[in-house]
């Protein structure tokens, strides 16, 4: 019986592993959406902003980590729903944090979905109840920063 459930432990964790992937890879736009696509440029910086599929926070923070490293400099936004709520990230390559302030875009972004969130100049993260505000918080957000 020990035996079995060392397989079957092994056997959960395994599928944890590839479930996490997926959403990675969903969240990436792996899915079939092709966040590349979605660059846009002003003032010689390129904006990233977009909404993903996988929203809860770690699937978030590793997409973010896969397409800012993807993106060099730049700001990469992304966001989502995660159990009926907004989820938001907010990361500012390094070398921009004295123009963009991670903290700061996702004050106005939580705001107007009547949440809150906050972070470093680097990265930011939070969220708010009104989900049916996130697409329009995110498409007018490059007007605001």
């Amino acid at each position: 019986l020990a035996e079995r459930i060392e397989k079957l432990q092994a056997q959960l964790k395994e599928s944890e592993r590839a479930v996490a992937e997926l959403k990675k890879k969903l969240a990436t736009g792996g899915g079939g959406t092709n966040l590349k696509d979605k660059v846009q440029e002003r003032d010689g910086v390129k904006f990233l902003i977009s909404r993903v599929d996988a929203a809860d926070p770690k699937t978030l923070r590793d997409a973010g980590d896969t397409l800012r490293n993807w993106l060099g400099s730049g700001v990469l936004v992304l966001g989502g729903e995660h159990k009926g709520k907004a989820a938001l990230l907010v990361m500012v390559s390094k070398d921009l944090t004295d123009r963009f302030h991670a903290g700061k875009i996702m004050k106005k972004l939580a705001e107007t979905l009547e949440g809150r969130g906050g972070g470093r100049p680097d990265m930011a993260q939070g969220g708010g109840p009104r989900v049916d505000l996130l697409d329009q918080a995110l498409e007018g957000l490059l007007e605001q920063i």
